[in-house]
């Protein structure tokens, strides 16, 4: 007959087992999300149409072509709020394009670029030789310390960077930073309140300094050739995205695959969504909130406010914009 002691133990002997099982088990899981966090999935769109690799590309695979992760040959480096996603995501369409499916954030926060090159490409996705990789951190743009670290990394890196009518841009992050806050419960300002200072234009608060282009546009300049930074209209973007990508294609040497089929209008989205042929999908409904209604004085003297360095913006890279 089993004794009282012998239960004990046998009781005993099972709960340390089972806690070596649910300890084993947490040191699996662990690593398994550190590897899915440094290996992302190629194949995983975030919502977005899917690149499947055509069955020319296939064919090319079968034939030795490697297929592996490579630094990036482009990078889409701004700006805040003018489109940044909606870019990247129709850039995907193409089928020479491999896109980084999130922020790297490599070249402007220190604990990143401390990593080195090799954790840098095991962020991108796998590619075939042929193709390029595309990888988007708006953060870039106004980082001091950015376009010195992408020359040491690639003298001959392709620049993208999308710019948006400077007010509303200026709005647009706005109303992101206050639904931020909304869905933490912290109260914020109106835009009026946080864009005027004692009947001026408020030129601290960052909604506003982020839409003045011109300040660190010119230092991309003094690293990088004027025909390696390509300037996209997020307006024209919105409204004709074929013209704008045909511009893109033409930029990054693309041969000629997106067209005016890859779009479609989405009524009650008010804005153009996307199709490979197979699948549709629209951006994320975070993409076009609606913005406040913000009185017509404060938006002329933004625009008046604007001006002179939409001026300068203009020249330094020789084109023109539709803005107020």
């Amino acid at each position: 007959m089993t004794t009282v002691t012998e239960k004990f133990l046998s009781t005993k002997k099972i709960i340390v087992g089972t806690l070596i099982v649910c300890v084993f088990g947490m040191i699996l899981v662990e690593k398994f999300y550190y590897y899915v966090r440094d290996h992302p999935c190629p194949d995983d769109t975030d919502g977005g149409v899917a690149n499947p690799v055509p069955q020319s590309l296939q064919a090319a695979n079968s034939h030795g072509d490697e297929l592996r992760r490579r630094l990036p040959g482009a990078l889409v480096i701004g700006i805040q709020k003018s489109g940044t996603g909606a870019l990247l995501k129709m850039l995907n369409l193409h089928p020479d394009v491999k896109i980084a499916l999130r922020e790297v954030h490599f070249f402007d926060l220190d604990e990143n670029y401390s990593r080195g090159m090799e954790w840098y490409r095991r962020q991108m996705p796998l590619s075939l030789p042929n193709q390029i990789t595309i990888e988007k951190t708006p953060g870039y743009c106004d980082s001091d310390v950015t376009p010195e670290r992408v020359r040491a990394l690639n003298p001959d890196m392709k620049i993208l960077v999308i710019v948006r009518e400077p007010t509303t841009r200026a709005i647009s992050q706005y109303v992101h930073i206050l639904t931020n806050m909304q869905q933490r419960g912290v109260t914020y300002d109106s835009f009026e309140n946080l864009a005027m200072k004692d009947g001026q234009v408020n030129a601290d608060y960052k909604c506003i300094k982020r839409s003045i282009y011109v300040t660190y546009m010119a230092r991309w300049l003094d690293f990088f050739p004027r025909n390696q930074i390509h300037i996209v209209n997020g307006d024209t973007l919105v409204s004709n995205p074929t013209t704008e990508l045909k511009k893109v294609e033409t930029f990054l040497g693309l041969k000629s695959a997106i067209s005016r089929s890859n779009f479609y209008f989405n009524k009650t989205r008010g804005f153009y969504c996307m199709t490979d042929g197979t699948t549709r999908a629209c951006l994320q409904r975070s993409k076009g909130r609606k913005h406040p209604e913000v009185n017509s004085t404060i938006i002329e003297q933004l625009h008046t406010y604007f001006r002179p360095y939409n001026t300068k913006f203009q020249e330094l890279f020789g084109q023109e914009f539709n803005w107020s």
